[in-house]
């Protein structure tokens, strides 16, 4: 076992490590095991390019932007991959859109000029990338006219005479950026379908989410257009049996199903699913944490290791870039201060960028992960020492170790060679072995 670098963050501040193998065989206590055994692949990391990141992305001058580049999609930064666009306004938007004039059935009147600091933001990613960058969109709401509550707010279905020209819309959109150079090659049917919001919101059963996006392939088919779909898009608690209800109506039409992570833990339904649907892509597309959160109950940390840990294929956060207060946002009703926590914060008095309160941890996986890699399956001696593996293209092996208890001296164990760690009260540890 040779290691090739080990870093740890303790108190968020990170600090590489000097580690030597240890040859001792008979230790029985305190060890990790990693086994040379596959579990499944794991894509890419990445965020969303939201309406409100792409605003604040344009407030900045040139050599900002570049920081923001370098920060989120560089070499040496988070190297995300993989982004989620929204169809329409979000929340996390200046305002509410959409792209056609109310009532205008005929969609004549399509634009997404409203878009347009999204697409100048995206185009600069795709020029700046390390990874070859892979898009897939989400939609928080149709047009008003098309829905039962006549609002792009506050919840409402998409009325059944409306499937085929939603589609048509999504389809304009599709062709839309596709034309401006963006290509998507996947759509979540609906964001967060079982939620009533103040803002932007829709909801879809899970013989909704089926039919509707039955109806998508046969129109997108008549534009010799095909791309991958996701279903649920929502919290883990229910991910197992609302995609599993879901992708049984129409067998093979769904590429994968998305989570997100705001309900708890439920990291078994993820491996539950993966278990029952091998062949199917299971995608965490949002997860973030509300403006000025206690960190202690949700850690992107603990998050992100036990994804991995349990088989997700790609790990996407919410908004890539937002500003001293967590927006701007919109109609976020009694959310306690509204906004939320991003990897690059804006402070708008000197329209300079620095690193979010979660960038080292999410660094500590992306930046060493590489795309296109393998999980591999490992053991722990307790609970509140977590551990994950993924190795690398190149064979390198990627370990994180996650400490919540006090300080802990442990032993990496693979291949029958081990690795001697002390591991501080609170850290988070990153081995590359090979």
């Amino acid at each position: 076992m040779e290691v090739v670098k080990a870093y740890q963050l303790v108190d968020n501040e990170i600090k590489e490590l000097k580690l030597n193998p240890s040859f001792v065989s008979n230790r029985e206590w305190g060890l990790l095991n990693i086994y040379d055994l596959e579990k499944t692949y794991f894509s890419s990391f990445g965020g969303a390019i939201t309406n409100s990141s792409a605003f604040n992305y344009s407030l900045l001058n040139k050599e900002e932007k570049q920081k923001v580049l370098n920060m989120l999609v560089g070499k040496d930064g988070l190297r995300y991959s993989r982004f989620r666009l929204c169809i329409g306004s979000s929340d996390f938007s200046t305002e509410s859109y959409s792209y056609v004039d109310e009532n205008d059935e005929s969609l004549e009147s399509f634009s997404i000029t409203k878009d347009r600091q999204i697409i100048e933001f995206t185009k600069d990613i795709i020029k700046n990338s390390y990874f070859k960058p892979r898009f897939f969109a989400s939609c928080w709401s149709m047009p008003a006219f098309m829905k039962t509550n006549n609002d792009r707010l506050h919840g409402g279905k998409l009325k059944l005479e409306y499937y085929e020209l939603y589609a048509e819309y999504i389809y304009k959109f599709l062709k839309a950026y596709k034309d401006e150079g963006i290509d998507i090659d996947a759509i979540t049917i609906q964001n967060e379908p079982k939620a009533t919001q103040t803002w932007e919101s829709c909801v879809f059963e899970a013989e909704d989410e089926a039919n509707f996006a039955k109806v998508l392939t046969k129109v997108l088919a008549k534009h010799n257009l095909k791309i991958d779909l996701y279903c649920w898009d929502h919290n883990k608690e229910r991910l197992f049996e609302r995609v599993d209800e879901t992708v049984s109506i129409f067998p093979g039409l769904f590429k994968g199903a998305a989570f997100h992570w705001y309900s708890g833990n439920h990291f078994d339904a993820i491996e539950a699913l993966h278990k029952k649907y091998p062949d199917l892509e299971i995608l965490e597309t949002e997860f973030c944490i509300a403006y000025n959160f206690d960190r202690t109950k949700f850690s992107y940390s603990c998050e992100i290791l036990n994804d991995i840990r349990s088989g997700a294929n790609s790990i996407v956060e919410w908004n890539v870039l937002l500003n001293e207060d967590g927006g701007p946002f919109h109609d976020r009703g009694n959310y306690k201060n509204g906004g939320c926590e991003a990897p690059v914060k804006l402070n708008t008095k000197t329209l300079m960028v620095e690193k979010g309160p979660t960038y080292n941890e999410t660094y500590m996986f992306s930046r060493f992960i590489d795309n296109d890699s393998k999980i591999l399956y490992t053991s722990t001696y307790d609970e509140n020492v977590k551990i994950s593996a993924v190795k690398n293209p190149n064979g390198e092996i990627v370990v994180n170790i996650l400490n919540n208890l006090d300080e802990q001296d442990t032993c990496i164990y693979y291949k029958k060679e081990h690795l001697q760690v002390v591991l501080p009260k609170g850290s988070l540890t990153t081995i590359i072995i090979k």
